[in-house]
């Protein structure tokens, strides 16, 4: 089944000290089924390695590579922004959630797709809102 991935899991595939069989396994399913990220995410998930290099956990090299990976996988990308901003908004509201974590939380619902987030808060609200979570 075809599911919303969050940042935390796609830095999972590409940063070896955070992977782990849970990942690798999410990984395996969206090479088979395919996965959904919202408007946001490449943006997000270049920052994220950008962060990793600069605090040494990975080198520029391995940014590129990791930047190439992702564009390889099975993603299909949402470009709803305007469109979700406000309901994005009321949901980080409704759960204490940063409006870029709600971003996810709205395209699982809008989509009737689970969610797959490492994100402890992330998850917390994914429950509360009713949206299936891949990720216990």
């Amino acid at each position: 089944m075809s599911v919303v991935i969050d940042n935390s899991v796609a830095l999972a595939w590409v940063l070896t000290d955070e992977r782990g069989d849970v990942a690798d396994r999410l990984l395996d399913n969206l090479m088979h089924e395919g996965g959904h990220v919202p408007f946001t995410f490449r943006a997000e998930f270049a920052n994220g390695l950008t962060v990793a290099v600069r605090r040494n956990r990975i080198d520029r090299e391995s940014r590129t590579q990791a930047l190439s990976f992702m564009e390889g996988l099975k993603l299909v990308h949402d470009i709803d922004g305007r469109e979700r901003m406000r309901s994005a908004v009321d949901l980080a509201d409704a759960h204490g959630l940063t409006v870029y974590d709600a971003i996810y939380l709205d395209l699982a619902q809008q989509r009737r797709l689970p969610l797959a987030t490492f994100d402890r808060q992330l998850a917390a609200a994914t429950r509360e809102a009713g949206v299936a979570l891949v990720i216990p």
